[in-house]
């Protein structure tokens, strides 16, 4: 194999597989071992700009911050109930202390599984995830509030709010907290070196 040559064509759905390898760039080079290429569905497709082309170019992290977020949800609803029921603290404030416990553990599964692959500070990122969950926290608790104070069954009050909130979540945390960070020069020769 040494010395060989190798060719990736990507796959066209109109044009013949002859077509595909003397296309523009004309035939492989003599001896180039030959592979097809899949095409690259997150790019190609039907609607690859606007909410749904972000949502269908991400659909394996979503999936991913979505069991993420169930394992949060039931590590926080746990923890609530706990105090709940083992403190004797009301619905409210076992809530409002759950989400600390459950923050902590939801960024650690989102910088380590969901967005792992981003080159990221963990103090840094940790204050902006920490901060933008402060905003939805907020948010979360004037909804769970007005669900209890209708009455509404406290776990079912969680999950109500849980799923409410998670899309903005994620996308802040996409878009900002969790953004890859702009190295400079010196930063990348920084890293190169170490």
């Amino acid at each position: 194999m040494q010395g060989m040559v190798v060719a990736s064509y990507p796959r066209q759905t109109r044009t013949s597989v002859t077509e595909t390898l003397l296309g523009r760039s004309g035939p492989p080079p003599h001896g180039a071992i030959v592979r097809w290429t899949p095409p690259d569905v997150s790019v190609t497709g039907p609607s690859t700009s606007g909410a749904l082309g972000a949502i269908r170019r991400n659909r394996k992290r979503i999936l991913i911050s979505s069991v993420n977020g169930l394992v949060a949800f039931l590590f926080g609803l746990s923890v609530e109930t706990a105090f709940m029921r083992l403190a004797g603290v009301g619905h409210f404030p076992a809530y409002v202390l759950q989400i600390a416990f459950s923050t902590q553990l939801s960024f650690l599964l989102a910088r380590y599984v969901t967005w792992r692959d981003r080159r990221v500070h963990f103090f840094r990122t940790l204050a902006k995830y920490n901060t933008q969950q402060l905003a939805t926290i907020l948010l979360s608790i004037v909804l769970f509030a007005g669900l209890n104070r209708i009455g509404l069954y406290y776990a079912v009050a969680n999950l109500t709010v849980t799923i409410t909130v998670a899309p903005l979540t994620f996308f802040v945390a996409h878009n900002w907290s969790m953004a890859e960070r702009r190295c400079s020069r010196a930063d990348h020769s920084r890293t190169m070196l170490t």
